[in-house]
């Protein structure tokens, strides 16, 4: 525990109302696009609430929508990417996942299971693709270096290529030489 004027020398005293457009300016922008019952569930706020804040800083989000759900998103960002043949390896605590109440925009239903198996709190390192999460993977660190293990949910086709770039990337970012590579097809 530590005194937050310790910390935050000049920290600011916002009313309510300033506190709910801050936070939602804050979500909105660091995790758009999102829905406002993504907004209400991350941050505990009521649906009203939620809807209040979200309507403080409509002037500053520009609405999208996917699968028939509005979703909003920073006006100033970049534009959602069309870009499909992304790849990424991600965390396992990653907020591209646990930050949304609704994951039907990002993973298949039937491979949502997957994505915290034993039930216990401990989610798998995501794989991705164009935004789509396709399956999870692991990594065994070791003396001689990195071994990555890629499990995706079905075929990934010609980008079985990206991913082994993404896992060579993912072993120079730790310092640590990728001594194995395994592609398992049979989740």
């Amino acid at each position: 525990f530590v005194l937050l004027d310790e910390w935050v020398r000049n920290s600011r005293e916002l009313t309510y109302e300033e506190a709910l457009t801050e936070l939602a300016l804050r979500y909105f922008t660091g995790h758009g696009p999102a829905t406002i019952q993504d907004f209400a569930w991350w941050s505990g706020l009521t649906l009203t609430e939620a809807r209040r804040g979200l309507d403080m800083i409509k002037p500053e989000l520009r609405s999208v929508h996917v699968h028939g759900t509005e979703y909003w998103v920073s006006a100033s960002g970049p534009p959602v990417s069309g870009d499909t043949h992304s790849v990424v390896l991600l965390p396992g605590f990653d907020e591209y996942y646990l930050g949304y109440k609704d994951r039907s925009a990002i993973i298949e239903t039937e491979h949502d299971p997957q994505i915290a198996p034993h039930r216990n709190g401990v989610f798998q390192p995501l794989m991705v693709i164009g935004g789509e999460i396709v399956g999870v993977w692991k990594r065994e660190i070791k003396r001689s270096g990195i071994e990555i293990t890629l499990n995706p949910f079905a075929s990934i086709g010609d980008l079985e290529g990206k991913f082994m770039e993404a896992a060579k990337d993912y072993s120079d970012f730790m310092g640590l030489p990728l001594t194995r590579t395994e592609l398992n097809q049979s989740l």
